[in-house]
């Protein structure tokens, strides 16, 4: 949206509550999302159903046509030159809800499913064996046990004190070892993914393991237990789950999410609600999801918020009320933002900082003198910060329609 900003040297500092309802510039992706949101629940089969089921059959056509997608992404590095590793679950979640919005779903049986394939991973075999998962490589591929052992000892028992705990054993698959094949990526591009149609299964990239092969599996792991208490999440509180899972485990340095975090620091004006896989993405989801765990009871908040068949910012104030708290999702996201400049705890009964992340969003401009006049944009769900430094002291807001330009009137 566009916005203006036309301020003298006499004001009032204050708070205004932003609208929830902006003026949405629909992708192809939220179209669909529109149609899995609003259609009659009577006119498909359940949603769980769906993602667990129904990509039976699909699954190795859309593995050659996710490594093509995954190409055609802008790379992104972190400081030191690595390529970022990233997930697929856009690509499986697009492809999810282009099966639901099909016409033709309600005439799928469950005795019609097709058989399950196996052709890109019938030549794995099973080479580590743990307690809380199994670990498969293609044959003749050493084994993993280090990998085994983390997550037996470490990524499960934290993922299961955030997120409790499906009551199996899980499988990774870490495909394409030596990267010689057409379809890996090598390091960096696609780390992992889960899919549905695997409900037992995480993937981990071979190329990506000695760089954040842990990371990963955390991450990939929380979307397994995410899908199996609630399947048809907005991804973009999917992701921020499966990125606090990470921090959960291996705290916010740690080198595949601290890059997520510093690329959403220097791109605060991004929709929190539209995930397009960027790492700003990531990092915008990841310190929400962090943000709301840090006010509205840890553990027990995001053990709440994944168990709740309700999507989205209905979910995340179900999850809120469920500990206690009258604040609805809507006031933990304006405090969020104003947390995300801020991160001081010693203000506002600690409702501004964060105690397990250091954030600093950028400012988009200093000013330096009154009146002065500017216009520009804001995206729905996101946010643009300015200083203006005039002698006076105070925080505000300059209202949008779904969207916040947070001000900051200090000395400094």
């Amino acid at each position: 949206m566009r916005r203006r900003i036309i301020l003298s040297s006499f004001f009032i500092v204050s708070v205004l509550i932003i609208s929830a309802a902006g003026t949405f510039a629909l992708s192809r992706q939220t179209n669909i999302r529109t149609v899995e949101t609003n259609t009659a629940a009577s006119s498909f089969p359940s949603k769980t159903d769906i993602a667990t089921r129904l990509s039976y059959g699909y699954f190795d056509e859309w593995y050659d046509e996710m490594i093509a997608w995954a190409a055609e992404l802008p790379q992104y590095y972190t400081d030191q030159g690595d390529p970022i590793a990233f997930d697929a679950s856009l690509f499986f979640n697009m492809k999810y809800l282009e099966l639901l919005a099909r016409d033709d779903l309600e005439e799928i049986e469950q005795n019609d499913l097709p058989e399950e394939s196996t052709r890109k991973w019938d030549g794995y075999t099973k080479t580590n064996t743990g307690t809380h998962c199994d670990i498969y490589v293609e044959t003749g591929s050493n084994s993993f046990a280090s990998l085994m052992n983390e997550f037996d000892n470490k990524i499960w028992p934290s993922n299961q004190e955030a997120f409790g705990t499906v009551g199996f054993k899980i499988d990774v698959y870490v495909y394409y070892r030596d990267g010689s094949s057409p379809d890996s990526d090598g390091g960096g591009g696609v780390g992992g993914f889960f899919t549905g149609s695997r409900p037992h299964r995480v993937y981990v990239d071979s190329a990506d393991i000695s760089g954040w092969g842990y990371e990963i599996l955390a991450h990939e792991y929380q979307h397994l237990l995410h899908h199996n208490k609630d399947a048809n999440e907005n991804l973009w509180i999917n992701e921020g789950c499966a990125d606090w899972a990470i921090i959960k485990a291996y705290g916010q340095n740690a080198g595949g999410v601290r890059n997520h975090l510093d690329y959403f620091e220097s791109y605060p004006d991004n929709d929190l609600t539209q995930f397009d896989n960027y790492p700003y993405d990531y990092g915008s989801t990841a310190a929400w999801i962090s943000y709301l765990a840090d006010q509205y009871g840890g553990d027990a908040f995001t053990k709440a918020l994944i168990a709740d068949s309700r999507n989205g910012f209905s979910g995340v104030s179900s999850a809120i009320s469920s500990q206690g708290h009258s604040d609805t999702a809507l006031d933990a996201y304006l405090n969020w933002l104003v947390a995300n400049y801020l991160d001081n705890t010693d203000i506002g009964e600690g409702k501004y900082g964060y105690s397990n992340l250091n954030i600093k969003v950028k400012l988009e401009e200093t000013y330096s003198s009154l009146p002065i006049s500017d216009s520009s944009s804001v995206k729905s769900w996101g946010a643009d910060y300015y200083k203006f430094r005039n002698g006076q002291e105070g925080f505000g807001a300059v209202q949008g329609q779904g969207a916040l330009v947070v001000i900051d009137f200090g000395v400094g």
